[in-house]
């Protein structure tokens, strides 16, 4: 079982198995589904939702997808009824469910799949108070570091808001860092930590700093 861009790499096994006299294996084949942002999903593209991310980080990507692959992520990867999806689908093509709602809908039933029902309504009042009224979230993630400057990627890592320096990089360069407020885009810069800080990475991430 695979989707339908292993086709060939599927027959060619059933080809392999009957030179070794084995019966071919059965071929199972579903769509294609693109990652986050329309492209193949490639985790060095950072557009992939994975079944291990956490409820805010699931429900945060789901609410990032291009409109037209709401429908398809709502089929392939939830246990939506087919009779709900498709009244969805049609009050959606006749303008009457907003993509904002449809997403809503969606990251819904993904959290609620990997992590239950009660963390999916956490997370999506989490997303409704961080991103859409851009409020601080009332928990965050404490970091103790030393008070000696540092530079804003090291920063970054040391609160584990990032995976690596590059992804750091890559994110301060594109303005998603925020100390207290100030955006930096300089991946050098340094700064100091003092007690209280606030660090945001992206539109999600924060860590609070204690000395």
């Amino acid at each position: 079982m695979s989707s339908t861009d292993q086709i060939f790499n599927l027959m060619a096994g059933r080809t392999i198995q009957r030179v070794f006299d084995q019966d071919p294996q059965s071929v199972l084949t579903n769509r294609l589904i693109e990652g986050t942002d329309g492209r193949k999903m490639s985790t060095s593209w950072g557009n992939v939702i994975t079944i291990l991310d956490p409820p805010d980080e699931q429900y945060g990507k789901c609410m990032s997808i291009k409109d037209e692959l709401i429908f398809i992520y709502l089929e392939a990867c939830t246990d939506m009824p087919m009779s709900d999806l498709e009244q969805a689908r049609e009050a959606f093509e006749r303008g009457e469910l907003h993509p904002m709602e449809a997403k809503k809908r969606l990251a819904w039933e993904i959290v609620a799949q990997y992590h239950g029902a009660e963390e999916a309504q956490e997370a999506a009042e989490r997303f409704a108070q961080v991103v859409q009224r851009k409020e601080q979230p009332d928990e965050m993630p404490v970091v103790r570091l030393a008070p000696s400057p540092v530079d804003a990627v090291t920063l970054l890592c040391q609160c584990n808001l990032v995976s690596s320096k590059s992804e750091g990089r890559r994110l301060i360069e594109q303005g998603g860092l925020n100390v207290d407020g100030l955006r930096i885009t300089d991946p050098n810069q340094a700064v100091v930590p003092i007690a209280g800080m606030i660090i945001k990475a992206g539109k999600r991430k924060y860590a609070r700093l204690e000395i």
